[in-house]
């Protein structure tokens, strides 16, 4: 017998420290009544079963709000129950006074009535509320419009000075607006639309305390939180410490008016995390001289300017003009219109980023917006240290010029240009010192710059010794980054000594440059300086630390490209004039590149096939100013443009010297030599022509002047005039010959048809005939093709240009044409004698009006048509009536206003039988109009019902599966219980046997 481990005890222990664990579990279940009391009870249950639970209580609380909703419903409803009492004593008294047996002072007894009836509907529409939010007084309205008989109201500070109802001398029709409102986002103005609530407020006689709907005047600020608001803030150009706040959140309109602020306190108007539309009227001035604070704060929200007025903004030495402050970025910023001159401070941009934080995204449509610096920062982006954003320019005209280390648009000193894209406008952007004109600022690189349109024109400057920026690209020892050129007109002239016209400033290589399009003049302005046209930056004095940049990887593939000064392309210059470091590579696979010494192109150029190439002139052809032109050489097909002086260059393998070069200028096929001189230089010359005779063939004809062009130079070429010829090729009916004076004139190289519009022929051929008698061309022409016409000068209102040789598509009399502006951005569009309907659509707006042309060519201005912006958003009331933020579980209630106003009774009158007459169609609809409410409410209490049902059955299911999951079955677990129960007791009973068993060894001892 082994009594060192009493085996028998220690399995008796632990069998009832198991059943003692297992009781106690037991007995918690019991006395708790759940089943799941601690998470290792079942911890997938107690997860389910608390998931269940947050939605029961979810769903418990929406049926309260729902029952809430149903209180708030039938109280409206009961005003408006009483309303229509009122409204039938108003019928009644109607009908009464359409009675002709009644006196004028019997009229007059019923008309009192009426009126006191009508101040009630106005008392209870304002009265009734539920909770302190009113119900009758349209607020809730989903319609938020004025019955059409309400007093006329005053139109809003953004409606057009000319309704396109009014403008029936242009004509919708004609103008080709007639059904495009839902297109252009036109409303009509009747009945049923609403307009936005306007609060009108006198900005520098506010007093302490004033407020109204969605402001309040407290402390020197005007705070303004009310949504969907118009607010009209007057001033007298007087100048005022009064501030402005819109609270974040709020998104609103106000309307600035002759107002001028100057504060030291914090920004002029501070829009923090808001959306502002601002509208200028008159002239605006806002100051803020607080360091760390802009003018106008729009940090973290959305303002949009319009107007036709004038602002002026200037921020502190760390805040911006518009934009952010003291290590805030800009937000977002667009202006549409308007006339804005913008300074910031000495570390923040004027239009941008606060000191030391970025641009932001800033957009400008339109409108004439002057930039200044006066330090660090750029003038439209990035503040000290800030790159510039997203900055998109589609109309308008800029001009921005730099202080010092910031560029004009783009970085701030030390920061890059961000993502800066131009596609139309008219553009002036200068860098001072170490900023680029446009890109990047200091040691910032140039960004990502796009320039699809408009007219740009972009300069550096250097004060003294300073390092120089590019005029697009690089700040002073900054890369030009990704630089894309594919439309407009575009100047870049670097005037420092060390800066790049396009491409790296001072030390800065020129990065990758692009040039698909447009007309780009690019060079610099100052002899000594040492950076490239397009390229790299230039070093400039032995002494001086840094390198020369490295030039840029540079593609012309289209539009004309001008270096001017001759400048280079490639790398900037070292001191001693030598090249700087690696010239980088110019492929040129189209456009052209003109005033072009070879020996300034650094790194070789490549032609469309990656051949070393060189430049030569075509001569003998006189062709127009950026013409596209397409030509063979040796078989191999080329395209280029002209440059703005009509010449034309091509790009020679290098080792050409000579070859066949075709040519098909304005319908005439040429055949021309290429002579190559053994320095690279040479030029394509016109030396013989091979007519080829193609019968059918059409000959250019200028519909506007009536006159055909050819080459004097085709000797032996004959032009004649047939009049219904049967066989075109024996031009022997009413022969003309050219030279001859009569209908059919020939002035130098034009042959004038003017003089057959009065031919009675009904067809006039033209026939082109060499001298062997061989027809090569012929050309009907319709008589009444050659009806005089003129050439009318078009404008835009505003300011607004075109720009420079761009097709602009124009309709006249409802006909379009594509009509191509001149070198200065003027439009010219051929017309008839009368009046003339013209529309168009220029940077994103539509213009119309009417041309009178009658004798002598004219100029007219188009107007605008600017579309009435859409009603807002009804606001109506939301109740929550389901426990998530979806759609589905919230119930917007509108209720529409019940005021005189809203009903159409304003100015009832039954005074007269005949307005006691009309007044009944006025009740009868006002009745229909309250009839319609009250239905609404109805269904509205129906649903909300319907939905309280529905909501009590889900969280009674709800409950009922959350209980099987949670609750205890009391009878299984006390039967459990007695079972631990009685297994405890025996193995406390065991345990003590167990324990006598030892006791055996003190027997065996005796």
């Amino acid at each position: 017998m082994i009594i060192q481990h009493n085996i028998m005890s220690v399995n008796a222990h632990r069998h009832l420290g198991v059943n003692s664990t297992a009781l106690s579990k037991k007995l918690e279940k019991l006395s708790s009544g759940y089943r799941v009391n601690v998470a290792a009870d079942d911890a997938a249950g107690l997860a389910i079963s608390e998931k269940m639970r947050k939605q029961i209580t979810g769903l418990s609380r929406a049926v309260l709000n729902a029952h809430d909703g149903v209180s708030l419903v039938q109280t409206a409803e009961g005003a408006l129950q009483e309303l229509h009492i009122q409204l039938n004593r108003l019928e009644e008294m109607a009908v009464q006074a359409a009675n002709g047996i009644y006196a004028a002072d019997d009229r007059q007894k019923l008309q009192a009535e009426t009126n006191a009836l009508l101040e009630e509907f106005d008392r209870i529409s304002e009265a009734t509320n539920f909770n302190g939010i009113q119900l009758l007084d349209g607020s809730l309205s989903k319609n938020r419009g004025i019955a059409s008989a309400a007093v006329a109201q005053a139109p809003p500070p953004y409606a057009t000075p000319m309704a396109l109802s009014a403008m029936s001398a242009f004509g919708a029709q004609a103008l080709g607006l007639e059904g495009a409102g839902e297109t252009m986002g036109i409303q009509p103005l009747g009945g049923g639309i609403g307009v936005l609530s306007t609060e009108t407020i006198n900005f520098e006689t506010l007093q302490e305390g004033d407020e109204g709907t969605g402001w309040r005047f407290s402390g020197g600020v005007l705070t303004i939180s009310g949504n969907g608001n118009n607010y009209v803030i007057n001033g007298t150009e007087a100048e005022t410490d009064n501030r402005i706040k819109v609270i974040s959140g709020t998104n609103c309109d106000i309307t600035l008016n002759n107002v001028n602020i100057k504060t030291s306190v914090g920004p002029a108007m501070d829009m923090r995390g808001a959306t502002v539309e601002l509208n200028i009227t008159n002239k605006n001035t806002l100051t803020s001289t607080v360091n760390t604070y802009a003018s106008i704060q729009t940090t973290g929200g959305s303002l949009t300017i319009d107007g036709t007025g004038s602002l002026a903004v200037q921020g502190g030495d760390g805040g911006a003009g518009i934009g952010g402050g003291y290590r805030e970025d800009g937000g977002t910023i667009t202006i549409n219109s308007g006339n804005i001159t913008a300074r910031g401070g000495i570390y923040a941009a004027a239009i941008g980023g606060g000191d030391q934080s970025g641009g932001g995204t800033i957009t400008i449509n339109g409108g004439t917006i002057t930039g200044e610096g006066r330090g660090m920062a750029a003038v439209i982006g990035g503040g000290w240290n800030g790159d510039g954003g997203t900055i998109t320019i589609d109309g308008g005209t800029l001009t921005v010029t730099s202080a010092s280390q910031g560029a004009g648009i783009g970085g701030g000193s030390g920061g890059n240009g961000g993502n800066i894209i131009i596609n139309g406008g008219t553009v002036t952007a200068t860098g001072n010192n170490s900023g680029a004109g446009i890109g990047g600022g200091g040691s910032g690189n140039g960004g990502n710059i796009t320039i699809t349109g408009g007219t740009v024109i972009a300069a550096s400057t250097t004060d003294g010794d300073n390092a120089g920026g590019a005029a697009i690209g690089g700040g002073a020892i900054g890369s030009g980054g990704v630089i894309c050129i594919s439309g407009g007109n575009v100047t870049a002239m670097a005037g420092g000594l060390r800066g790049a016209g396009i491409g790296g400033g001072c030390a800065g290589s020129g990065g990758s440059i692009t040039i698909t399009g447009g007309i780009v003049t690019a060079g610099i302005t100052i002899s000594e300086s040492r950076g490239a046209a397009v390229g790299g930056g230039g070093k400039q004095d032995s002494g001086d630390a840094l390198p020369a940049g490295a030039g840029a990887d540079f593609l012309l593939s289209g539009g004309v490209l001008i270096i001017v000064n001759g400048s280079r392309i490639g790398s900037g210059q070292n001191a001693s004039g030598g090249d700087g470091a690696a010239a980088g590579t110019t492929t040129i696979s189209g456009g052209n590149l003109s005033t072009v010494n070879p020996g300034n192109i650094q790194g070789g150029v490549l032609d469309g096939s990656n051949n070393a190439a060189y430049c030569v002139e075509v001569q003998g052809i006189a062709f127009g100013a950026h013409e596209a032109v397409s030509y063979t050489f040796d078989g191999v097909n080329y395209t280029a443009i002209t440059d703005s002086n009509g010449k034309l260059y091509m790009y020679l393998p290098e080792s050409a010297t000579g070859g066949l070069f075709k040519i098909t200028h304005q319908d005439t096929d040429y055949t021309l030599t290429a002579v190559v001189k053994t320095d690279h230089t040479g030029y394509i010359r016109r030396d013989s022509i091979a007519p080829v005779v193609t019968p059918g063939t059409a000959q250019r004809i200028d519909e506007t002047t009536g006159t055909v062009e050819f080459d004097s130079s085709e000797a032996g070429t004959y032009y004649y005039i047939v009049k219904e010829a049967d066989d075109l090729t024996h031009v022997d009916v009413d022969a003309i010959k050219t030279g001859t004076s009569g209908a059919c004139a020939k002035d130098g190289n034009t042959l004038n048809l003017n003089g057959l519009t009065g031919n009675s022929a009904k067809t006039v051929y033209l026939v082109v005939e060499d001298g062997d008698g061989n027809v090569s061309e012929i050309q009907p022409i319709g008589l009444d093709a050659f009806v005089p016409k003129y050439n009318v000068e078009i404008t835009l209102p505003g300011g607004v240009t075109f720009p420079a040789d761009t097709d602009i598509t124009v309709t006249v009399g409802g006909k379009a044409q594509t009509v191509k502006t001149d070198g200065g951005g003027k439009l010219l569009v051929p017309m008839p004698d009368g009046d003339n309907d013209i529309k168009l659509r220029h940077g994103g707006k539509n213009y119309g009006g009417v041309a009178t042309v009658s004798g002598n060519p004219t100029s007219v201005e188009l107007v605008e048509i600017i579309p009435p912006p859409p009603p807002p958003p009804p606001k109506g009331l939301v109740l929550q009536v389901g426990d998530t933020n979806d759609d589905y579980n919230k119930l917007t209630v509108y209720i529409e206003g019940a005021s005189a106003a809203h009903l159409g009774l304003t100015g009832l009158s039954l005074a007269t039988q005949e307005s006691a007459s009309a007044a009944l169609y006025k009740i009868r609809d006002a009745i229909e109009r309250v009839s319609v409410n009250r239905g609404q409410l109805g269904a509205y209490q129906n649903r909300l019902e319907h939905t309280i049902n529905n909501l009590n059955n889900t969280v009674e299911n709800m409950t009922a599966a959350e209980s099987r999951i949670r609750d205890a079955d009391m009878a299984q677990e006390m039967m459990a219980f007695t079972k631990y129960s009685v297994l405890a007791q025996a193995a406390q009973a065991m345990l003590a046997q167990a324990n006598t068993q030892p006791q055996q060894v003190l027997q065996m001892l005796r």
